[in-house]
């Protein structure tokens, strides 16, 4: 799904609405990124909603949403869309928060 204001892409955000045992473990199913120069403008908690709305329209139940636990802003949109901590695991060095809604 892609956000845009007026000609820019302000964000993207990439939908696995079926996921496979790697996704399911590490990934979820929204893929998030916005524009470096949008950011703290809203857009991201935005095109989440828009996210959790497709994939609550496919009938995705749950929807888990993951995280680094080193980007708080990913998981205070996550949380303000709904998001619920499920669990933390490490990969590699990196600590991933797994969030259901």
């Amino acid at each position: 799904m892609w956000l845009i204001k007026g000609e820019e892409i302000v964000g993207v955000t990439n939908i696995r609405h079926c996921l496979n045992d790697a996704i399911a473990y590490c990934g979820g199913h929204i893929g998030l990124g916005i524009r470096p120069s949008s950011r703290g403008k809203g857009y991201g908690k935005l095109l989440m909603k828009l996210s959790i709305d497709l994939l609550q329209g496919m009938a995705v139940q749950p929807i888990h949403i993951h995280c680094h636990k080193g980007n708080p802003a990913s998981a205070n949109t996550i949380k303000a869309c709904g998001g619920v901590l499920e669990s933390e695991i490490t990969v590699g060095d990196e600590v991933v928060q797994r969030y259901l809604v």
